[in-house]
């Protein structure tokens, strides 16, 4: 698996990928910048809404947003 950093001041771990950003029902917390983890992409086809940009899942099975995210 990969590592990325979070880059963004905040943000949103989800459950499952979303429809919509304003999903709040999917939140299972949140992260700060610098924040670190192991993941790897989600398949575009797996995307319930590929408007909303890539996907990451880490190894327990969370997603964050591609938007604020660093390969390191």
């Amino acid at each position: 698996m990969i590592q990325y950093e979070v880059t963004a001041s905040l943000l949103n771990i989800r459950r499952v990928i979303p429809m919509s950003f304003s999903d709040e029902s999917s939140i299972a917390g949140q992260v700060k910048k610098g924040f670190r983890f192991e993941g790897e992409e989600v398949p575009i086809a797996q995307l319930p809404n590929p408007a909303l940009g890539r996907w990451f899942r880490d190894k327990d099975g969370f997603f964050y947003s591609g938007d604020g995210l660093l390969q390191i």
